[in-house]
């Protein structure tokens, strides 16, 4: 486990030193226009495709059939994935985070509502993680990018379907967010965890199944 961690940042080292410059770049920009959000948002998120690019250099020209020769099964280079994706995501959102608040601390701006999204943006971060894994590993590089669009597009038309269909029966978002409201707010956190949780073991399971099938 810990050499294949160590391959795969040396991987990212030595294939992303544009991204991370490009990455820093826009960064100063967006905190100079005054958007710390679309950094915390963006940039975890393009963290992860950034960390899943390791699956398509290891596949890359055969590689897999060398690798997969080493002393480690096709779970324990799965659970890496996940670890390794989750680090480095995790890492740049932490990172976005410190500068987002610095620059409202610096801007006399509320920096405490900024943390409430900036948590938020993570569980999205890392759910967008579970849904690319499996996705990467079975369809490659390209086509599970469009397939993760294809699912996010799916995502959003549900959610306008949701409050097309609250119009038509008069509802307002007021009503229903107030359901929310009026519930215990630890029970809540701890059923949006335990969502989250079994979320992220059912995208683990499918990634070891479809790893296990997969020929080298």
């Amino acid at each position: 486990m810990k050499g294949l961690l160590i391959k795969d940042w040396k991987l990212l080292l030595r294939n992303q030193k544009s991204f991370l410059v490009i990455m820093s770049v826009m960064m100063v920009l967006y905190m100079a226009i005054g958007n710390p959000v679309f950094v915390i948002s963006y940039t975890p998120m393009l963290c992860v495709f950034v960390a899943l690019s390791t699956i398509t250099y290891d596949m890359f020209d055969n590689g897999a059939a060398f690798l997969f020769s080493l002393p480690f099964s096709r779970k324990d280079y799965v659970r890496e994935k996940y670890i390794f994706s989750g680090l480095i995501t995790l890492t740049a959102w932490g990172i976005s985070v410190l500068v987002a608040v610095g620059y409202s601390v610096v801007k006399g701006e509320d920096w405490k509502e900024l943390l409430m999204t900036a948590g938020v943006l993570l569980v999205m971060a890392i759910l967008l993680m579970g849904v690319s894994v499996p996705l990467q590993l079975k369809f490659g590089a390209e086509k599970s990018r469009v397939v993760v669009i294809l699912v996010m597009a799916v995502m959003f038309g549900m959610v306008i379907g949701f409050f097309k269909g609250m119009e038509i029966l008069n509802l307002k978002p007021q009503q229903i967010l107030s359901i929310f409201y009026n519930m215990n707010t630890l029970l809540l956190a701890l059923a949006g965890i335990v969502i989250f949780l079994v979320l992220m073991c059912i995208s683990y399971h499918t990634s070891v199944r479809i790893m296990q099938k997969k020929e080298l």
